[in-house]
């Protein structure tokens, strides 16, 4: 029921957008033919009740390296992950080996690689021309892996780049080597901030806001949204005046209120996201004590300002399903051992092996407003290797409250 009615706003607003002048008898016109639009969406019966249908927007993509040999990667190079076994919204070329975003928002980007035997492979993902993450599988047989939170702009390219020289990337057709990625959250375009009539600004965006309402959440309730609405109608009404647009605005507001329906109907739509994400990375080594918490210093991502760079610990903003992960690399010839932790609770244990190797965990926990996730050392004394490539990081975002 409502998608069309979206689709409807949207070109509308792009109409708006795009054009610089008002000619009110057009823009008269074309309301009136997205109100029959939306007449005929929302059927005879104004009693009739809507239902929750919210469309998620999915952006993601898994591709590895499928050869059945290792592969010579030339200095500065993109790595072409060639097998793609996931790819919607078209965001991953393999032939270039680059993600492209299709839209503004916050995703996770994460990869794996294999150093070929008794050698290295050094790689860095990248944002664009900015560095990133590190990867350093150690040598031979060994693999590196990153998982990161990056808010990307619409056209933003993620990329796996051999560091410098020529080293090879091993693989035998097992698909060791992966790069995936997805959308977690989109934003909203600050519609503000284009060229249109001063007129025409504040209703065009009160409407992206309602479309994004609409369309990207999916939960429900049903009260928040009749007063999200109501709000909306009460800014037009401000907007609308008694200027020669008065029709435009007098459509606007019958279109909200016929797809808003009598006041005392509720509605059971709210799309509304929530974005809480966070990911950090260590950028010199450090030597930890025993029971110590690891405090990540270069922050990437903060939404939500959940994570904390002086004391390590991640504080739940909300309640809600979190997806944690973290890498760790040890120091040359030693070891780091070390939990992911909840509160006072350890979870899974991260065990990097001996002298540049790196270990990793991803898990998924409920955990209530407030509570702390913290990666904590758990033996004596040890440093946990990093520099600026920053090979160490703690990452994590909320799935569903």
């Amino acid at each position: 029921m409502f998608r069309t009615s979206v689709i409807a706003l949207m070109i509308w607003t792009q109409m708006v957008k795009v054009e610089s002048t008002c000619d009110s008898e057009l823009q008269n016109g074309l309301v009136q033919d997205l109100l029959h639009m939306m007449m005929k969406i929302k059927g005879p019966s104004s009693a009739e009740p809507s239902t929750c249908n919210c469309k998620k927007i999915v952006i993601a993509f898994t591709a590895s390296l499928s050869t059945t040999k290792a592969i010579s990667i030339g200095s500065h190079a993109v790595v072409k992950f060639d097998k793609v076994w996931t790819n919607e919204g078209k965001g991953y070329d393999p032939y270039s080996g680059i993600f492209i975003a299709p839209m503004k928002g916050f995703y996770q980007i994460s990869a794996t690689t294999m150093s070929p035997s008794g050698k290295y492979f050094h790689s860095y993902l990248m944002k664009n021309n900015e560095t990133t993450v590190g990867m350093y599988p150690g040598a031979g047989y060994h693999t590196g892996s990153a998982t990161i939170v990056l808010q990307l702009m619409k056209g933003d390219r993620v990329y796996i780049k051999h560091q410098s020289g020529t080293e090879e990337i091993y693989s035998d057709g097992a698909h060791w080597n992966m790069f995936s990625g997805f959308l977690i959250s989109i934003q909203i375009v600050d519609f503000l901030a284009f060229p249109l009539n001063t007129m025409f600004r504040i209703p065009v965006f009160a409407l992206m806001i309602w479309a994004h309402i609409v369309t990207v959440d999916t939960t429900c309730d049903s009260e928040l949204k009749n007063v999200l609405y109501q709000d909306i109608l009460n800014m037009l009404m401000k907007m609308k005046g008694p200027s020669s647009e008065n029709g435009l605005f007098q459509g606007l507001l019958d279109m909200m209120i016929k797809v808003k329906g009598p006041s005392s109907e509720p509605s059971t739509c709210n799309c509304k996201k929530i974005v809480i994400a966070f990911t950090a990375s260590l950028s010199a080594a450090k030597s930890i004590g025993i029971n110590e918490v690891v405090k990540f210093d270069k922050v990437w991502t903060n939404e939500g300002n959940g994570y904390h760079p002086h004391s390590g610990v991640f504080t739940a903003p909300k309640t809600g399903f979190y997806q944690i992960s973290a890498t760790i690399m040890s120091p040359n010839g030693k070891y780091f051992h070390s939990y992911l932790m909840k509160n006072d609770k350890q979870t899974v244990r991260m065990y990097p092996g001996r002298g540049h190797h790196t270990g990793a965990a991803n898990i998924v926990l409920k955990l209530e407003k407030g509570d702390r996730v913290y990666i904590k050392h758990a033996s004596n004394t040890e440093s946990i290797y990093s520099d600026s490539n920053h090979y160490s990081m703690f990452s994590g975002f909320l799935i569903s409250e």
